[in-house]
């Protein structure tokens, strides 16, 4: 018998938009540790994506099986580097409560307004 796919499927979180321009500045090492440590949660199966908007702000999509929804942000004051070492810290591990945050949505209702406003172009 020939199977194609002889691979399991992979539980974890998955990281997306570290590779856009507003990030270029993070040492590689860096962001690889992020992407590394987020693969290992595998109570996550889910990807987020980092979505910067021209004025530096920061929105964190969430897709999974259900679909995709902008679910917390980070407001322009913070720098690429402080994103990723605050999400590698705080969004990844379950007991932290921004982890909580993250997965149970508490923040999407407003980080949705605010995308609204940071995302147009005027």
């Amino acid at each position: 018998m020939d199977i194609a796919n002889n691979q399991s499927i992979s539980f974890g979180m998955k990281i997306k938009g570290l590779d856009k321009k507003f990030f270029q500045t993070i040492p590689k090492r860096i962001s690889t540790d992020l992407v590394e440590k987020a693969e290992k949660n595998t109570n996550a199966d889910f990807t987020i994506e980092f979505i910067p908007t021209k004025d530096n702000w920061v929105f964190l999509k969430k897709i999974d099986n259900t679909g995709a929804r902008i679910v917390d942000y980070f407001p322009n004051q913070y720098t690429p580097l402080d994103i990723v070492k605050i999400f590698t810290k705080a969004y990844i591990p379950d007991y932290r409560i921004m982890g909580k945050k993250l997965r149970n949505e508490i923040g999407a209702i407003e980080a949705q307004k605010l995308y609204g406003i940071h995302s147009n172009e005027f």
